[in-house]
């Protein structure tokens, strides 16, 4: 093993995240010269009947103590009769198991870290609790059992829950939450709640036993990650879900994993052939790294799939700088971007697939491909986008450069005019169909679409919802310039354009007022942009309207008694009256903090009740300071002051996909002057309310929790 070589990639590794990670320092794990491979283990089954964190010869067998007897570094003499009963050995080839027996729900507390797993094929089985019961769920979207078996810290700061570094060990059925680090530099690696790599810092005890090679097949299965198991917000969100620093066809299947301060899944070094399947990612990014899935490293043969990835800070898929090709496809990404507006999906490199999934309400991109060095053969098929800030599909150029461009993208690419354009930009910059016409006319109930394409090109055609406009203040830049074209909400149908470009469609399934778009994909290149919209028209025209669609501004549904079925939506009414709230929407801070004072919980307690009553009104909260200190220091102030006020809306139950932030700083003043009173009044939080009906919304503004200075 070449040691300094492993040293500089994880150097490299610590610094690309400490970019992203948006204030987080990430510093890179070392490989211990030392490590050998055990080639054999004695194997045990171990009933875990304490909710203790020690190792003592008693009457109570510890979590800790199943882990040192697995990994044969604890010996099965060195427990009390009564302990030993506990366990039973298990002839090989069969592997151990660590089970639970208590008469209640468990919380096990941890007053430090744990060694890490390397008893191959072991199982930690939360589910053998007696108490357990499948059938026990807490969301319709994807039922996944309430665990019974919580594991989590005593008190202080634990790096990580569980260190997986062995072969096939699956944890199932497990909850753990509250595994973090502060936001300083540490020698050691960084928090999450479970981490799997054999290339990890370990105590002289264990570290003659740590395989060398990255964990094969390791199984992370019905666990709720992040979240306590009755669904409060955690006082002290883990860091990070489920870290991959190097592993080989790691299976992440029907987790919940939410609240984390960083991303709920992430890979490094080695994470070939992840499959990342049937979870619920909700409500990540808090703090630092701000998307759900963040993928580097050899990622090779890797697949994302039918997952629910919601209300997250930033993007749901963000890929930066990948080795290999992954595929994404029959997931659920929407109302993500609520702290960094970024792309649902944004992609590097070359082969990726991106497969008939839902992708809405973002702010920002539907998928964004960056040519960093190069992009190609990125398809982008069978999707659906609504309500997006920007192109369903964007192809960033190479010489882009800002922070914006590598969370979001760039917009409308003019047509490919040289083969310059064709290297610098992602799919070698495959031109966008054209329509003919911008109007096209039903005749006898039928309609002919024209167009031009590169060559051969696979046309697809699709129906645009462009959903409730937005004010033209609500609408960011990207979305002003990319509005007429798509987005692409529904795939109509498909065609090939012949050899001079050309391409036709006819079709009687279309009605007058109907927007169109379309994406052409070819296998050398990738997916196209969107075209620019056109509107089928009859030619006797009367008055017709599309009712757009509406989605409800939540993640996640509760089970309905006896009836398992998704809650009906509420109707659609089509009131343009403005909603009246007699309810303040703004909160003030004393000096220099960021904590929530009592009057001010008070008025938060209203917009939560608002919330109930209007499950279509979406709020942004912007953070405020006084014009005192720097900039940067007024900037981060006013973040801390926005996040404490959604931390406490999320502890009162209020779902993320209603909420997004906006630190503003000392940018917007509400008093220009410069007594205490003035700073006073700067020093605030403003609740900007949203219907998602378009609907007005008129409010007050209160100052009764005004903290003048002394």
């Amino acid at each position: 093993m070449n040691i300094n070589r492993d040293r500089n990639k994880h150097n490299l590794i610590s610094i690309l995240l400490t970019v992203l990670t948006l204030g987080s320092v990430v510093i890179g794990l070392s490989v211990s010269a030392a490590s050998i491979t055990k080639t054999s283990f004695k194997s045990y089954r171990v009933v875990v009947n304490s909710d203790r964190d020690t190792i003592e010869s008693d009457q109570f067998l510890t979590f800790r103590e199943a882990i040192g007897l697995v990994n044969n570094t604890l010996a099965l003499s060195d427990l009390s009769i009564v302990e030993q009963q506990q366990v039973t050995i298990i002839e090989p080839p069969n592997a151990s198991r660590i089970e639970f027996y208590f008469n209640t729900p468990v919380t096990i507390k941890l007053q430090d870290t744990l060694p890490p797993l390397f008893s191959p094929g072991l199982v930690i089985d939360g589910t053998t609790h007696p108490n357990y019961d499948s059938k026990k769920v807490a969301t319709l979207e994807i039922p996944i059992a309430i665990p019974v078996v919580s594991l989590t810290v005593a008190e202080g700061k634990i790096l990580r829950g569980l260190t997986i570094a062995g072969d096939r060990i699956k944890v199932k059925g497990l909850s753990i939450y509250g595994f973090s680090q502060p936001h300083t530099p540490t020698d050691n690696t960084p928090g999450a709640d479970i981490i799997i790599g054999s290339s990890l810092p370990v105590g002289e005890d264990v570290a003659g036993l740590m395989p060398t090679h990255p964990p094969q097949d390791v199984e992370i299965v019905d666990n709720w990650l992040g979240l306590p198991t009755d669904e409060s917000f955690s006082s002290s969100a883990s860091s990070f879900g489920v870290w991959v620093f190097d592993g080989v066809n790691t299976k992440i299947t029907h987790n919940r994993i939410e609240q984390h301060n960083g991303s709920a899944i992430l890979t490094s070094l080695t994470a070939k052939k992840t499959q990342i399947k049937e979870n619920i990612i909700v409500g990540n990014g808090l703090q630092g790294m701000p998307h759900a899935i963040y993928l580097e490293g050899q990622i090779q043969d890797s697949v994302i799939s039918d997952n629910l990835i919601c209300g997250n800070d930033g993007s749901g898929v963000y890929l930066f700088k990948p080795e290999g090709a992954i595929t994404i496809k029959r997931n659920t990404i929407k109302f993500n971007g609520r702290r960094v507006p970024s792309a649902a999906v944004y992609l590097i490199g070359n082969d990726h697939q991106v497969i008939n999934n839902q992708i809405s309400w973002q702010r920002g991109t539907g998928v964004t491909i960056t040519a960093y060095p190069q992009s190609e053969r990125n398809l982008i098929t069978g999707n659906t986008f609504n309500d997006l800030e920007g192109l369903s599909i964007d192809l960033n150029t190479r010489d882009r450069d800002g922070r914006v461009f590598y969370q979001i993208g760039d917009g409308v690419n003019p047509p490919r005019n040289s083969r310059n354009r064709q290297r610098d930009t992602a799919n070698k910059s495959i031109n966008a169909p054209e329509f003919l016409s911008q109007d096209f006319y039903l005749i006898d109930g039928k309609v002919n679409i024209d167009g031009i394409a590169d060559p051969g090109a696979t046309i697809t055609l699709y129906r645009v919802n462009l959903g409730i406009p937005k004010k033209a203040s609500e609408q960011s830049p990207l979305a002003s310039q990319s509005k007429n074209y798509g987005p692409l909400s529904e795939p109509v149908r498909e065609t090939v354009a012949d050899k001079t470009g050309k391409f036709s469609f006819t079709l009687n399934n279309l009605t007058p007022g109907m927007i169109i778009s379309a994406i052409a994909t070819k296998p050398d290149y990738g997916t196209s942009e969107p075209a620019f919209n056109a509107t089928i028209r009859a030619l006797n025209p009367s008055k017709t309207t599309i009712s757009p669609s509406l989605t409800l501004p939540t993640c996640t549904t509760k089970p309905i008694a006896k009836t398992p079925k998704l809650p009906i939506q509420p109707e659609i009414k089509p009131t343009l009256e403005p909603i009246t709230l007699n309810i303040p929407r703004n909160i003030h801070f004393a000096l220099d903090q960021a904590t929530i004072a009592p009057k001010s919980a008070e008025v938060l307690n209203q917009i939560i009740t608002v919330l109930q009553k209007y499950p279509y009104i979406t709020i942004e909260i912007q953070g405020h300071t006084d014009s005192r200190a720097s900039n940067q220091y007024n900037l981060d102030l006013s973040r801390s002051r926005a996040d404490a006020t959604r931390n406490y809306l999320l502890r009162q139950g209020v779902d993320p996909a209603r909420i997004s932030i906006l630190p503003l700083g000392e940018l917007k003043l509400e008093k220009p002057g410069n007594t205490i009173v003035d700073h006073a009044y700067n020093r605030r939080v403003e609740i900007i309310f949203r219907d998602l009906r378009g609907i007005d919304i008129i409010f007050e503004k209160q100052h009764d929790d005004l903290q003048i200075e002394r």
